[in-house]
This record gives structure tokens, C-alpha cells and sequence, in this order.
């Protein structure tokens, strides 16, 4: 039958993971899919060679905003072949490599670091891998710099929520890459780092704040939810949640989820900060930082590590790590270690699950 298609209908309901809070159903309209999908397309463009096809390797869930956009959304504009890895386990993603050599890998940091750790993955296929993306969580700086290493791929890591039907910054593959820093804004994305008290003074470049962006991929609202709808939104400009700051060449580096600060002894502490220092000790696979009440200090932070195989290491040796790299109101107070750390369905540390465990007496 005939239908009356508009950019402004509504597409889908992309509802958020629900890390800092109940999930939001984000209303999303062709308008905002379509633009990022060619966004994202003409932003990858340089890692594809003309005369091969994209073959995407489908590792993150469908139901994702990430993995839509990246595995099924840019293949309606470049075509090619999807890949489908339906439990991404890093012997099942190496085996997919292996298989069906897939030049574009769409990846979270979990997946990066479990290849990285990975006994075949210096005889696998996985040269065939011009480009990663890396979203949904931080990528530790040493975990991009082996990977490139092993895979000869580029990894260009990128910023972007629900909110905004997938990414609003990455870093630029023609130009400068910024490892560690997520990059600058898509086409016709505008970017603005605010102060976190009243959210309308720009801040200084260098200095933090939050990140608040508009453009036409954001979402029109939340569905049924007028409530949250008018506090995320402040004179058209969507306010994510994530402190970041810009440096001179306009490159945009997150620091931390604003609801994940911690105030201790009247200090900001920033849990990425301390999870990304023991990233670069030789003996730990995971690392996830987050905060505890303290009588004294009002929060402190506790640290929980995930060791590479046949390493042992102790709190103490952890916290002095800590002390030897950090100031001194930044150290853990506690550590626990772990066999693995607990995720969300796509694949980011939950710490708001080790929270929940802290809570009930199950870290020790």
C-alpha cells in the first residue's frame, strides 16, 4: 500500500543501558537514522578500499545503538556483508576472523583487550582488519597500542549515547588521531563543554566541564517521559552526563559520567583516571573503579582488578601503584579482586553492579 513517509516519523524506540538509572526510551526519527548512517559511512570511508566490499564483523547486539548503526544501518548506504558473531566470546569472534576475514570490526574495549589476551592471535587471520571502531566505554591507551600492533588495523575510538543515535565525535582518520581523546564532531554536530554547576558558562579550552551537543542526529525525546525529556535538554542543546574537555585543536577527551564523580575530602575524583593507570600494570587483564561512603572523607574509592592468567598481585601492591602515579586523595581505599568483572548485555564494566555487590557484602 501507499504510505505517506516523512523524515519526522518515528522510526524506533532506543532505549538506554540503564547504568546510572532506569532505561529511557529514546524517540528516534528516519531523519536522525539516516543522517547517522551516512555520518558514519563517509566518516569510515578511508579505511575501506574502493574496489573491496565492507565485511562487517557483527560482534555487538543488534538491539545496541552502536551495533544497529555500525553493523546494519552503514551497510544499507555502503552495502557489503554482515557478519554474525551471536556470542561474542573472544574464540568465537577470532573464529569468525578466521572464517570470513572481515575488514570493519565495531568493538568495545572488553573485546579488544580479550583478543589482545587471546593464545592464537598471532596466527590468526586477523590482518585482514583495516578498521576498528571502539565505543560504549573508554579504551584503555596501551590495550589500542597492542592491538594495532598485532593486527596492523587502525582504531579510531568515538563518543556518542542513545540520546544521539550512535556516535558525535570520533577521531578523524585522514588527519590527526588522538589516542586516548575521542576525537571532534561528526558533519553538522555542534559540540560545547559547559561548567557542571549551571550548565551556560563555556569553559576555557583545557579546563572540564559538560559535554552538551545538538544536531540532527539527536533524539526528538524520551518516549511517555516529559520529565526527564525537559531535564536533558537546555534551550535545544541535549545535556549528556559525561564531563570531557577540549583541547587546542578542538579535540574532545572524556574524563568521566558526571553521576560516576566522586566527591572525596571536597576533591573531584574521576574513576576513568584510575582504571586507565592500572591498565598500564603488566599483571592486570580488567580494571574498574568506583565509589563507597566514607565516614571521613564523605566517598572514597574502591578498586576492583581482574589479573591477567597466572599473575598474583596484592591490595597493597595495587594501592601503591596507585600512590607511586596518583595524588594521594585519588588512591583506592579498598581493593577486591575478581575473576571477571560483572558487564552490561554490551559489554561495558557495570559499576553500578559492583555498586549493587559492595552494597550487599559480596566484595571482599
Amino acid at each position: 500500500p501507499d504510505a505517506d513517509v516523512r523524515g519526522s516519523d518515528v522510526l524506533m524506540l532506543q532505549y538506554t543501558g540503564g547504568t546510572t538509572g532506569l532505561s529511557k526510551g529514546c524517540v528516534l526519527t528516519n531523519d536522525n537514522l539516516v543522517s547517522i548512517a551516512y555520518q558514519e559511512s563517509y566518516w569510515m570511508a578511508p579505511l575501506i578500499d574502493k574496489e573491496e566490499p565492507l565485511r562487517c564483523l557483527a560482534a555487538i547486539p543488534m538491539y545496541h545503538i552502536y551495533g544497529f548503526n555500525m553493523n546494519v544501518n552503514v551497510n544499507h548506504v555502503s552495502g557489503g556483508t554482515i557478519i554474525m558473531v551471536p556470542q561474542p566470546t573472544a574464540d568465537n569472534v577470532l573464529a569468525a576472523i578466521n572464517a570470513h576475514e572481515p575488514n570493519i570490526f565495531p568493538a568495545v574495549p572488553t573485546m579488544i583487550i580479550g583478543l589482545n589476551q587471546h593464545p592464537d592471535i598471532g596466527t590468526s587471520k586477523i590482518g585482514s582488519v583495516k578498521g576498528v571502531i571502539s565505543g560504549s566505554a573508554p579504551l584503555p591507551v596501551e590495550a589500542m597500542r597492542t592491538f594495532e600492533a598485532l593486527s596492523g588495523a587502525v582504531i579510531t575510538e568515538g563518543y556518542g549515547m542513545s540520546e544521539t543515535s550512535n556516535i558525535v565525535t570520533a577521531n578523524p582518520l585522514h588527519t590527526v588521531r588522538k589516542p586516548g581523546g575521542v576525537g571532534i564532531p561528526f558533519p553538522d554536530n555542534d559540540v560545547r563543554i559547559v561548567d557542571l554547576e549551571t550548565g551556560e558558562k563555556d569553559m576555557p579550552l583545557g579546563e572540564r566541564g559538560e559535554l552538551i551537543c545538538k544536531g540532527p542526529t539527536v533524539m526528538r525525546e524520551y518516549w511517555n517521559n516529559p520529565a526527564e525529556t525537559e531535564k536533558t535538554f537546555r534551550d535545544g542543546w541535549l545535556l549528556t552526563g559525561d564531563i570531557a574537555y577540549m583541547d587546542d585543536d578542538g579535540h574532545i577527551f572524556i574524563v568521566d559520567r558526571k553521576k560516576d564523580m566522586i566527591l572525596s575530602s571536597g576533591f573531584n575524583v574521576y574513576p576513568r583516571e584510575i582504571d586507565e593507570l592500572m591498565y598500564t600494570h603488566p599483571k592486570v587483564l580488567q580494571a574498574c573503579s568506583f565509589g563507597i561512603p566514607d565516614a571521613k572523607r564523605g566517598e572514597s574509592l574502591k578498586l576492583a582488578l581482574v589479573l591477567k592468567p597466572g599473575q598474583e598481585m596484592t591490595a597493597d601492591e595495587a594501592r601503591t601503584f596507585c600512590k607511586e602515579n596518583l595524588s594521594g586523595y585519588k588512591v583506592p581505599t579498598e581493593v577486591a579482586f575478581l575473576s571477571e568483572l560483572p558487564v552490561t548485555p554490551v559489554g561495558k564494566p557495570d559499576r553500578k553492579k559492583l555498586r549493587q555487590l559492595e552494597m550487599e557484602g559480596q566484595l571482599s
